[in-house]
């Protein structure tokens, strides 16, 4: 048995949780991983409608300062070098290779929001989580839960590969993080931009996007992060 300071507690991100099955209490922060921290009271028959704990967890993580952190071993610092220029850019990415013939669908996101894309790391997979989460990340000694943007919003599923990068991002808090798989290029564009309105059914759940629009060559989703998390 090992014993852990408070400080080593973190809670676990809520768009992992199903309400209806709260097998954890929680997470545990060690020097290199992460650890579920299971809740006993809800293993059994009879499970409670809360789980007695020595501890108050929230939903917010602890404040990051952004001006010291410093970029991960092995990362791809695209993002990070993007996030010191103008705010009035943003960058744009891919969920999926389109198919031949097929009209791109681009997504983007703020410089401000996105701290750093880097190479996938191991995820702590979560049971009982939506179908949709992949897992838990460690970043920088925080949780950050993984989804599959591409199933969120209502598109076919996209499986990882070899080159599949992780990109980190934030909501209108910086501590609201959320983390998802996209494709290795990753480009900027400088704000404004020529665009017109995107009058096509692309399937996807509009209340978790803040807009698309029809580019020259391909079509920009800006998915809203808070929602997603929401």
């Amino acid at each position: 048995m090992t014993k852990v300071g408070r400080d080593a507690f973190a809670p676990l991100p809520a768009i992992a949780r199903d309400p209806a099955n709260v097998f954890f209490g929680g997470m545990i922060k060690t020097d290199e991983s992460l650890l579920l921290l299971l809740a006993p009271e809800r293993l059994g028959p009879g499970k409670p409608d809360t789980i007695p704990t020595a501890l108050d967890f929230d939903d917010t993580l602890d404040e990051i300062d952004w001006s010291l952190a410093r970029t991960r071993q092995g990362a791809d610092s695209t993002a990070q070098a993007n996030t010191s220029s103008s705010p009035h850019r943003i960058l744009v990415f891919s969920l999926a290779e389109p198919a031949p013939r097929e009209h791109p669908l681009v997504f983007g996101l703020s410089v401000t929001q996105v701290p750093e894309v880097l190479n996938l790391p191991s995820l702590i997979p979560v049971p009982g989580a939506p179908q949709f989460v992949m897992g838990i990340a460690r970043w920088r000694g925080s949780p950050v839960p993984v989804i599959d943007l591409a199933a969120r919003l209502g598109l076919p599923p996209v499986a990882a590969r070899s080159q599949t990068r992780l990109m980190i991002s934030c909501g209108t808090k910086k501590t609201s993080l959320l983390g998802f798989l996209i494709q290795p290029s990753v480009r900027s564009i400088q704000l404004p931009v020529a665009h017109r309105p995107c009058n096509r059914n692309l399937g996807l759940d509009e209340t978790l996007l803040k807009g698309v629009v029809e580019l020259q060559n391909e079509t920009l989703v800006v998915p809203d992060i808070q929602r997603l998390l929401g």
